[in-house]
């Protein structure tokens, strides 16, 4: 089922809105949420009292655009996750992942959207790898999406979905200062990011900085003619819910985009590096396969080895800066990560 759209944002902890989706509604309650993460949304607990006495939880998440640093740095193509439920275009992701949004709206620069409460089914905060049956399912239905929307031109038509550009350029060592005087990053973030991609800059070889600072348009022109499809954009563990009946959800689309498929994969192996059922290149090989599969169709070589030149130099971009910062302050592992993610970029150029 679509969501609802209401009119205002005050409406999605209305008793009279509500009671539109929930028609034993007796009350409502707005309490705090703290999830953490790096955006600049706040969320809330809207806790409903049903007529029975029993109650239902739910979250509400409320975004400023204008003020959200991702946003800005994405040069304003706005509200992502609300667009998605506004066309049919996009219905077949509900058909692969659960949807777990009841209803959102618009007033101006600020979104909220309303959605249940997956707590239960979020995976636990520790750095300690998932089961291998639940990985290959969460791999799959990536692969699922992928092939949904491989190659789909009418992608094109939607000017407000995230191009790879956009994927490179957010969180890279590139200069952000002039959207960053409109909306920062939080302090921590901005702190982190800085750091780490100060100590990569100054450690990593000289040919790797030169291609990193280029224009990003000299490396996504190469890209061109790879196959692309709909991405998740930011498949990190803790955006995705899984159930006991094989089903899971898929959360939080504000980097949805359209782009390679390797990039959902990459990203999905450096931000969740630590959790991990198995090492970066089985998992690349299962999803091979998967893709595949639901594509009916095997890809050639020279395809697959330019898909996967593209996912690590995204990969890069996004997230190295974790690793370096990981390595100037000695954690554990830090030091195969780099060496792994530093020895696949060298190959590249």
């Amino acid at each position: 089922m679509r969501p609802v759209r209401f009119d205002k944002l005050a409406d999605l902890y209305s008793e009279e809105y509500l009671v539109t989706i929930f028609n034993e509604l007796k009350s409502v309650d707005v309490l705090p949420f703290d999830s953490g993460g790096f955006s600049s949304s706040t969320l809330e607990s809207i806790q409903l009292i049903l007529n029975s006495n029993s109650t239902k939880k739910l979250v509400l998440k409320k975004t400023d655009i204008s003020k959200d640093w991702f946003n800005v740095r994405t040069e304003g193509r706005a509200g992502r996750e609300i667009d998605i439920f506004a066309d049919s275009m996009f219905g077949d992701i509900w058909k692969i992942f659960h949807s777990p949004y009841l209803a959102f709206a618009k007033e101006g620069n600020e979104i909220g959207i309303l959605m249940e409460d997956l707590s239960l089914n979020l995976f636990p905060n520790e750095r300690k790898p998932i089961s291998a049956e639940t990985e290959e399912l969460i791999i799959s239905k990536l692969a699922k999406l992928h092939a949904a929307y491989w190659k789909v031109e009418e992608l094109d038509k939607f000017n407000w979905l995230l191009k790879s550009e956009d994927y490179l350029f957010m969180m890279g060592p590139q200069d952000h200062s002039h959207f960053d005087k409109i909306a920062k990053p939080p302090e921590k973030i901005e702190g982190w990011m800085n750091e780490g991609w100060e100590f990569a800059l100054d450690n990593l070889p000289k040919v790797a900085v030169d291609y990193l600072m280029q224009p990003l348009e000299n490396i996504t022109k190469y890209w061109d003619e790879i196959p692309f499809t709909l991405i998740h954009g930011d498949t990190k563990l803790a955006n995705i819910a899984v159930f006991d009946n094989f089903k899971i959800s898929i959360f939080d689309w504000a980097f949805v985009g359209r782009a390679p498929c390797t990039f959902d994969l990459y990203w999905y192996l450096a931000v969740n590096a630590s959790r991990l059922s198995r090492s970066k290149e089985a998992l690349t090989e299962f999803y091979r396969k998967e893709l595949e599969l639901h594509l009916g169709k095997k890809i050639e070589e020279k395809v697959w080895e330019n898909l996967l030149n593209a996912g690590i130099v995204c990969g890069f971009f996004m997230l190295f800066w974790t690793k370096a910062f990981g390595l100037k302050n000695n954690r554990e592992g830090a030091k195969q990560e780099w060496d792994w993610w530093v020895k696949r970029l060298n190959k590249i150029i």
